[in-house]
C-alpha cells in the first residue's frame, strides 16, 4: 500500500507541474494573440493575419482545455490519495489508546 501511496504522490507532483506549464503556455498564446491583433490592425485585414490568428486561437484553446483536464485529474487524484490514507489514519486512531497508555505508564 505504501508503494502505491508514494507513487500517487509522485504522480500528483508531476500533474501539478504540468498544470503550471499549461497555464503559462496558455497565457503566452494569449499574449501572442493580443500582439498579433495589434500588429494586424495596422494593416488591412489580410488572409495571412486572419489564418494565423485562427491557428493560434485553436492552439490556445487546446492548451486551455488540456489545463482544465489536468486540474480535474489533479483533484480526482488528490481525492484518491485522501481515500487511500483513510484506512491508515483509522488504524492509527484504533491504536491510539494503547499508545497513550504506553506513554503514561513509562
Amino acid at each position: 500500500m505504501a508503494n502505491r501511496f508514494s507513487g500517487m504522490h509522485e504522480l500528483a507532483r508531476h500533474i501539478t507541474h504540468d498544470t503550471e506549464v499549461l497555464d503559462v503556455a496558455a497565457r503566452t498564446l494569449s499574449s501572442i494573440l493580443r500582439s498579433q491583433r495589434d500588429y494586424c490592425e495596422g494593416f488591412r485585414k489580410t488572409s495571412v493575419c486572419t489564418e494565423s490568428h485562427r491557428s493560434i486561437e485553436v492552439s490556445e484553446q487546446l492548451i486551455q482545455n488540456l489545463g482544465l483536464r489536468a486540474r480535474a485529474f489533479d483533484k480526482r487524484l488528490r481525492n484518491e490519495i485522501k481515500l487511500v490514507g483513510l484506512p491508515c489514519a483509522s488504524r492509527r486512531m484504533v491504536d491510539l489508546p494503547e499508545r497513550i497508555s504506553g506513554l503514561i505508564s513509562t
